[in-house]
């Protein structure tokens, strides 16, 4: 007798709605404020509560035991609990979740898909069922994206980035300094600018390149490094301002900040160092397992 398959163990790990997060997070509005929040922010929280709503029902529909928790809310957690994560939101939900996972692997769901960009979201409302019937019968198999470690004066610090990590002074408006020393250098060098950008294959495609740099295949196991708007001194010239740090090697930053600043995955994790701080980047050992690829993601690697 051939064996009843054992139900798959969900955890769904959904964003509230921007119109619900806006009414918090400042307080008391006035009237005119509420309509213009209500404005701009009502459709996509319809189209929000519909795609949780479209998750709970499929999983129902296919037996799962799924657990349901606000982002928010998220702790740490023994991932081993769980056959699947799958997030509902966009971006900012899936890299917020993903600092957790080292093995299981998750469905991204893009719950708003007209004004959120969703790049790691394979799903939407109109094919979530379809993708967790198929995840549920093991007819997807989810792909590999590579992440980097960061280490603070030896020890590992925040969680492996999925996007990219900038070092910074904490005001836009300050010069950041810095000693750089890219793998394959014989020396170091020391630097002027507004920051410097260290991204992953997936984040290749977004700050680091908007600041020059170029995009990386999903799939390699390579980080690059680009400094932002470098200052030189008249007649003078940086000789590292973007490069390649390949798998095995790594990027060595000093700080020369009394006050600085480690930015990992956006707002995801600070980090806060001082002058003389090291800091090491470099291919993390641990991927995220993603399933699908979206439009985005398809139409800005696969052209």
């Amino acid at each position: 007798m051939k064996r009843k398959a054992e139900p798959l163990r969900v955890l769904v790990v959904h964003k509230r709605s921007n119109l619900e997060s806006y009414m918090r997070r400042f307080g008391q509005q006035t009237a005119a404020q509420k309509r213009a929040i209500l404005r701009v922010f009502a459709a996509s929280a319809k189209s929000h509560e519909q795609t949780v709503e479209e998750v709970r029902a499929t999983l129902k529909w296919l037996g799962a035991h799924a657990s349901f928790v606000l982002r928010d809310d998220l702790k740490a957690f023994d991932e081993r609990r769980y056959d699947l994560v799958v997030t509902v939101g966009g971006d900012g939900t899936l890299l917020s979740t993903a600092t957790q996972l080292a093995a299981t692997p998750v469905l991204a769901v893009n719950s708003a898909p007209t004004s959120s960009v969703g790049f790691f979201a394979a799903a939407s409302v109109l094919d979530v069922r379809a993708w967790l019937e198929r995840i549920s019968r093991g007819a997807e198999k989810p792909h590999a994206l590579h992440r980097m470690s960061i280490a603070l004066n030896g020890e590992a610090v925040g969680h492996p980035a999925l996007n990219d990590a900038l070092v910074a002074h904490p005001s836009p408006v300050m010069t950041t300094r810095i000693w750089m020393k890219p793998p394959g250098a014989k020396k170091g060098e020391e630097q002027k600018s507004s920051g410097i950008w260290i991204s992953t294959p997936a984040g290749s495609s977004s700050a680091a390149r908007a600041a020059g740099g170029v995009l990386l295949p999903l799939a390699s196991r390579e980080l690059q490094y680009v400094v932002r708007e470098p200052y030189v001194s008249v007649g003078g010239e940086y000789v590292y301002t973007k490069g390649i740090v390949p798998a095995g090697k790594k990027l060595e930053i000093e700080s020369r900040l009394p006050v600085g600043r480690v930015y990992i995955d956006g707002t995801a994790y600070e980090v806060k160092i001082g002058f003389g701080d090291r800091l090491v980047f470099r291919v993390a050992k641990t991927p995220l397992r993603l399933y699908g690829r979206s439009a985005v993601m398809r139409a800005i690697h696969e052209r």
